[in-house]
C-alpha cells in the first residue's frame, strides 16, 4: 500500500516546520540550507511515495536515527554530509536510487535537525499507516460482526417465521379439527336429543299402561284379596282334610273339585241329626282323591300310607279280620283295589247316627233313606274307601281315633260282599283300623251317612 496525500501532506508540514524552525542563521545561509533540504524533502518523499511502507519498516528508522545522533556527537556542522546509505543495506540503498533516479549525493542526509524531522516524520507516518490499518481491521471486523449478527438476525427470522407459520398451521387444523369435533358432538347430540325424545314418548307411553295395567293388576288384587278374605274367613270357619294336607302328608293328589259356595253356611247350619249341634261339629269334610303321586287312590294303597305319614303326621294301620280277607279279598272286583274315576269331596258324620244300632243291615238303609228325605238332603250310607279314608285321615291329622273300640263302634257300608255288607270303624291302637263284614244285628255295629260333592 502506497501513501496517499493526507501522509504526503503532513509529511511535507512537519518537514518545512523542521527546517524552518531548526536553526537560526543567516538569512541567505538559511536559505540555501532550506533550499538543500527542500530538495532533501522533496526526494525522501519521492522515495515514501515510490517504497510501500512495508519495505519502510521502523526497524530501520532507528539506524538512521544513530547515524544523525553519531554525527551529532562527533561535532559536525551542517556543511558536514553523511549518507543515508551508511545504515541500510547497499540493495536498499541502490533501490531507492533506481526508484527515485536521485544520485547517491541526493540521498544523502546534511544536517541533523533534518535526520531528526525524517525521524519523526517517518514515525508519525509508520504509526499513522498503522492506526489506518487498525482501524480497516476493526471496521472489517465490525463488518464481519455486522454481516455475522445480520445472518444470524436474518437466519433467527427466518426460523420465527418459519415457526409462526408452522405454529399457525398447527392451530389451523386444531381450530379445523375442534369445529368438526364440536360438529360432530353437536349432530350426536341432536341424534341422543331425539332419541331421547323418542324413548321418552314410548316410556311414557309404557309409563301410562303399565299405569293402567297396574289398576287393573291392583283391582283384580283386590277383588282376589277380597275373595281370599272371605275364603279364608270361610276356611277359618271351615275344617277339612282337602288338597294342601294331601300333599302335606303323602303327596300331589292333583286339582281338588271346589267346594259348594255356601259351604260354609253348610256347616255353620244346625244338624240335622243332633240338632244342638252344627253341621261342623257332627260331620269329617275330606277329599277323596283319585291317585296319590300319580298311583290310583284304594283301600291297599290306603293302608301303606298311613303307616308312614310325613312331617309328624300321627302314623297307623288298618287290618282286615281273618274272615273278612276271605270274603272281601273274594269280591269281583277285589275290594282293596277299586280306586274312584275321579277325585271328589264327602261330609262325613263323626258317629254313627242315634238310633242306629242293634238293627238289621235292610232297617238300617232305610233310616239314613228317611232322615235323607226328612231334611231333603242327598245323605246316604258311606263306601268302605269313603269311611276307612274319612276316619284314618281326621286321626293323620288331628291324633283322634274316631269309631274306636271304647265303646266298639263301626258302620256298615254300601258295599256287599258274599251277601255281607262290609263294616268299618273298631279303631283301636293295636290293630289299628279294622275293615270286615257282618250280616247280624249288635251293639257295635250302626250306621253313619254322608253327602258328596
Amino acid at each position: 500500500m502506497k501513501y496517499n496525500k493526507l501522509s504526503h501532506y503532513i509529511l511535507s508540514l512537519l518537514l518545512s516546520s523542521a527546517l524552518l524552525g531548526g536553526c537560526n542563521k543567516h538569512p541567505m545561509a538559511a536559505m540555501s540550507e532550506e533550499e538543500n533540504s527542500w530538495q532533501e524533502s522533496v526526494g525522501l518523499i519521492t522515495i515514501l511515495e515510490a517504497e510501500p511502507l512495508e519495505a519502510m519498516d521502523s526497524a530501520r528508522v532507528p539506524a538512521t536515527i544513530d547515524v544523525a545522533q553519531e554525527a551529532s556527537a562527533h561535532g559536525s556542522s551542517a556543511s558536514r554530509s553523511f549518507e543515508v546509505g551508511d545504515s541500510m543495506e547497499p540493495s536498499e540503498l541502490s533501490s531507492i536510487v533506481r526508484k527515485t533516479g536521485l544520485k547517491e549525493e541526493a540521498a544523502s542526509v546534511k544536517s541533523v535537525e533534518t535526520a531528526r524531522c525524517y525521524r519523526n516524520a517517518l514515525a508519525a507516518v509508520v504509526r499513522a499507516n498503522t492506526e489506518k490499518d487498525e482501524a480497516i481491521a476493526r471496521a472489517n471486523e465490525a463488518v464481519t460482526n455486522a454481516n455475522t449478527a445480520r445472518d444470524a438476525a436474518v437466519a433467527s427470522a427466518n426460523e420465527t417465521v418459519v415457526r409462526a407459520t408452522t405454529e399457525k398451521d398447527e392451530a389451523i387444523a386444531r381450530a379445523n379439527t375442534a369445529r368438526d369435533a364440536a360438529v360432530t358432538w353437536a349432530n350426536e347430540a341432536a341424534v341422543r336429543a331425539n332419541v331421547a325424545v323418542v324413548i321418552a314418548t314410548t316410556e311414557k307411553d309404557e309409563a301410562v299402561a303399565r299405569e293402567k295395567t297396574a289398576r287393573e293388576e291392583l283391582a283384580a288384587r283386590d277383588q282376589e284379596i277380597a275373595q281370599t278374605s272371605n275364603a279364608l274367613a270361610v276356611a277359618l270357619r271351615i275344617k277339612a282334610f282337602g288338597e294342601a294336607e294331601w300333599k302335606h302328608y303323602f303327596g300331589d293328589v292333583g286339582s281338588a273339585p271346589p267346594l259348594p259356595s255356601d259351604i260354609a253356611t253348610i256347616l255353620d247350619s244346625t244338624c240335622p241329626f243332633w240338632p244342638n249341634n252344627k253341621v261342623r261339629d257332627t260331620h269329617l269334610l275330606v277329599l277323596i282323591p283319585a291317585t296319590v303321586r300319580g298311583v290310583p287312590f284304594t283301600l291297599n294303597l290306603l293302608g301303606a300310607l298311613v303307616k308312614y305319614p310325613r312331617h309328624g303326621g300321627y302314623k297307623t294301620d288298618y287290618s282286615y279280620k281273618e274272615r273278612a280277607k276271605a270274603q272281601i279279598g273274594a269280591a269281583s272286583p277285589p275290594l282293596g283295589a277299586a280306586s274312584p274315576p275321579r277325585s271328589y269331596w264327602v261330609l262325613m258324620t263323626r258317629y254313627v247316627l242315634p238310633d242306629s244300632r242293634t238293627k238289621t243291615y235292610e232297617a238300617q238303609k232305610v233310616m239314613v233313606a228317611a232322615h235323607a228325605g226328612r231334611v231333603g238332603l242327598p245323605y246316604e250310607l258311606p263306601h268302605a274307601l269313603e269311611a276307612a279314608t274319612a276316619i284314618l285321615m281326621h286321626h293323620v291329622h288331628e291324633g283322634e281315633r274316631l269309631f274306636g273300640d271304647r265303646p266298639c263302634t263301626l258302620t256298615r257300608c254300601q258295599e256287599v260282599v258274599n251277601g255281607l255288607p262290609v263294616i268299618v270303624g273298631g279303631f283301636c291302637s293295636e290293630e289299628g283300623l279294622v275293615v270286615s263284614s257282618s250280616d247280624g244285628s249288635s251293639s257295635s255295629i250302626g250306621v253313619s251317612c254322608l253327602r258328596k260333592f
